[in-house]
């Protein structure tokens, strides 16, 4: 007797187990390469260090021939590619700066969602996006541009290709957007820590230039407290004193006033207090014994400090004090001068025969005493050698 099972049911079970079982397999090995390309992601907060190595754990779960990275900015509508690994586009390099507009960048930053072109012709899309015919003139005929995002904001794209059509499945472009979540934070933060450091920088060479233009600046430049105790200052006080920064910061402002005007001291701090500033003149005296005449403008500080201070600057016109008292007393020596200077000027009414002068009174004078009168002239009397011949002929 013959007795047919029919096992058609178990085998058709059998292959939806292994079919499971193989989706299951599939899945798992997705996500430890997933995993891993985390682990590979937050390793280094200098994503260029990475780039390869994420680049290879990409390759498992999706085939691609080449791979690109590029950071896009809006607002200038520009793309930079940041990686590319795999087969070559001419007119596509690392570090070059490309227009985002006909690109398959600028279609997929307007929908914020993957581009997929997948086609042997791609006289359909040229016109299009004009930007992508060198990728396909390169031989790449399935294209995918993935967004990378932060905040809202499109920063990038992931951008794999194929030389062979319709490659890609929806499964593939489902991990290619799970990649590029990833991705795109390190990118973010990477850029993020960038723009740190450059600001770092940036704020670096601007302490720099201020700390240099304040040692070297031909002012006094310093801060005080409520007392009058020096905290911090420049060199050309010191330099000019002839004490060093180090002597200045264990003085207090008194302690360098001329001794003539050291009671002024409590009234400036008095006017700082009560009014916030001080300005004026005052006299410093120098380690050998000099004085100098500086004038200052300072000013009180009680915003962002533990205890208020004062910001003073003050420069040296003991020099220009000299000159102007110089110039002073050359003026009054001049006034003094033009003061004692007699000048005779002007027509004066001379007689043709005896040679009397008229003064402004009408009076007829000997022209002796005429310029005596007006002048600082004083005549001493003699005879000319025509009047010697004529009034003594025998001498």
């Amino acid at each position: 007797m013959t007795i047919i099972h029919d096992i058609t049911g178990r085998k058709q079970m059998e292959q939806v187990l292994m079919k499971s079982e193989e989706e299951a397999k599939s899945i798992s090995r997705e996500n430890l390469i997933m995993a891993e390309i985390g682990r590979i992601i937050s390793s280094s907060l200098n994503v260029n260090e990475i780039y390869e190595r994420f680049a290879e754990e990409v390759k498992k779960l999706i085939p691609f021939d080449r791979i690109v990275i590029n950071a896009i900015n809006i607002e200038k509508e520009t793309v930079i590619n940041v990686y590319i690994a795999g087969e070559g586009v001419g007119d596509r390099k690392v570090g070059e700066v490309y227009h985002l507009q006909g690109s398959g960048n600028a279609e997929m930053v307007r929908t914020k969602s993957t581009l997929l072109i997948q086609t042997e012709d791609f006289s359909e899309y040229k016109d299009r996006f004009p930007m992508l015919l060198s990728t396909f003139q390169a031989g790449f005929q399935s294209i995918m541009n993935v967004p990378l995002s932060s905040k809202g904001q499109i920063i990038g794209g992931l951008l794999l290709r194929s030389s062979k059509p319709y490659a890609y499945t929806d499964n593939e472009v489902r991990l290619a957007e799970r990649i590029g979540n990833q991705i795109a934070g390190a990118i973010a933060n990477a850029q993020l820590f960038a723009e740190q450091k450059r600001m770092h920088k940036v704020l670096q060479e601007s302490e720099d230039r201020y700390r240099d233009l304040v040692e070297y600046s031909q002012f006094l430049i310093c801060t005080h407290d409520l007392e009058g105790k020096i905290l911090s200052t420049n060199q050309w006080p010191a330099k000019i004193l002839g004490y060093s920064q180090s002597d200045l910061l264990r003085m207090n402002i008194k302690d360098l006033l001329a001794p003539e005007v050291k009671d002024k001291f409590n009234e400036y701090i008095a006017t700082i207090r009560e009014q916030g500033s001080a300005k004026g003149f005052l006299i410093v005296q120098t380690r050998t014994g000099e004085k100098r005449i500086w004038e200052y403008n300072n000013t009180l500080r009680t915003e962002g400090v533990a205890e208020p201070i004062v910001r003073g600057m003050a420069h040296d016109i003991t020099e220009i004090k000299r000159v102007e008292k110089e110039r002073e007393k050359l003026i009054q020596d001049l006034q003094k001068a033009l003061s004692e200077v007699k000048q005779l000027s002007g027509l004066l009414p001379i007689c043709a025969s005896c040679k009397k002068i008229r003064d402004d009174k009408g009076y007829w004078n000997q022209i002796e005493e005429y310029i005596t009168d007006h002048s600082d002239a004083v005549f001493s009397h003699g005879l000319c050698p025509d009047c010697v011949k004529k009034l003594y002929p025998d001498l």
